[in-house]
């Protein structure tokens, strides 16, 4: 891959998964007879907002390092910009030029406003790296 010649490039492969925070999960466990494992059920009202937690990941693929961001609610493009800037903040660190993502096909990856953003952001930086010339 491309990326992994780079020296100065940051590859890193993206999902994500949300959790309903007040459903029961599928669980199963082991216990002792005399002490059975036990889940208390939570409630919540009707009209509870944000029912859901987002958990969005990365994992470095030279360093095996994995970046996690929770967000609540469902995943959607809006938390994905800020997980990519949070990405693009480690890159800096990292003293990395170019952050390379590999994505699957969620529609918050592939919505126009995602889209829209990631290519006036290079475009910007293009820019701001041809003006220091």
């Amino acid at each position: 891959m491309i990326a992994n010649q780079h020296a100065d490039w940051l590859l890193v492969e993206q999902d994500e998964s949300w959790f309903h925070r007040f459903m029961q999960p599928h669980a199963y466990s082991w216990s002792s007879t005399d002490q059975p494992l036990k889940l208390i059920t939570a409630h919540y009202a009707s009209k509870t907002p944000d029912k859901a937690l987002s958990c969005f990941g990365a994992l470095c693929q030279k360093t095996k390092q994995i970046f996690l961001d929770f967000a609540i609610g469902y995943p959607n493009s809006e938390q994905m910009w800020g997980f990519v800037v949070k990405l693009l903040a480690v890159a800096r660190q990292q003293h990395k030029r170019v952050l390379t993502i590999i994505l699957d096909r969620a529609s918050w990856h592939t919505s126009k406003r995602f889209k829209r953003w990631i290519h006036l952001y290079n475009t910007n930086s293009a820019l701001a790296s041809q003006s220091m010339v």
